[in-house]
């Protein structure tokens, strides 16, 4: 314990460090580590910096190793503008803040699937297996059989997770997809409103009594 107050509660737990003023544990845990002023460890082999009122800022690169799965979305903010914007995770698990600019891209071609593609995506729910949250999504290997584009690879090739945020791109195909089925629809529509008006015209020309020539009162 270094710093004010540091783990001036603990009586029990072993193999804790608390760093700061007023750092410190909740009772009995162990392998925790509590950083910055009234930073809270609450859990075993849990390490806290500082508190929900502290932003932590990374100016190198930060890696995340461990295979453990989890619920949830990263987010970064970003203080200049404030703003939240996502962070990815690459293969060699190194986190930065996404970005979509073409200066970063190479062996740039169309992506034309939808409609298709959306149609073989299968939703599942689930328990996830660390802390049992029950959870809604799609497995990871059912995507990548479906496009290997959509899912995320660690650094020893295997299957990790869904890019989420790429499925809009899907969506937006198939939407534009359904747009022009639309409008072809519309199309065939007017052109079938034409012919029976000039079906109509044939009919009533041959035979004035005919029920489509009555006027609807």
């Amino acid at each position: 314990f270094v710093g004010v107050l540091a783990g001036a509660d603990n009586t029990i737990g072993n193999s804790n460090t608390y760093l700061g003023y007023n750092a410190k544990g909740a009772a009995g845990i162990f392998n925790a580590t509590a950083i910055g002023a009234n930073a809270l460890a609450g859990f075993n082999n849990q390490i806290v910096i500082g508190t929900d009122t502290n932003f932590l800022r990374v100016p190198g690169s930060a890696t995340i190793d461990g295979n453990t799965a989890i619920g949830g979305t990263l987010t970064i903010r970003d203080i200049t503008p404030p703003a939240f914007i996502p962070l990815c995770l690459s293969t060699s698990d190194r986190v930065g803040s996404c970005s979509s600019s073409l200066r970063y891209k190479t062996n740039i071609a169309p992506f034309k699937f939808g409609l298709n593609l959306v149609n073989r995506l299968q939703p599942i729910t689930f328990d996830w297996k660390e802390g049992g949250m029950r959870d809604l999504g799609l497995g990871a290997e059912d995507v990548a059989a479906v496009e290997p584009l959509l899912v995320i690879y660690d650094k020893d090739g295997q299957v990790k997770g869904v890019k989420y945020d790429r499925l809009g791109v899907v969506l937006l195909n198939a939407v534009k997809e359904q747009q022009a089925q639309i409008e072809q629809q519309q199309k065939q529509l007017q052109e079938q409103k034409f012919l029976i008006e000039g079906l109509k015209k044939v009919i009533c020309q041959t035979n004035a009594q005919a029920d489509v020539c009555k006027e609807v009162k």
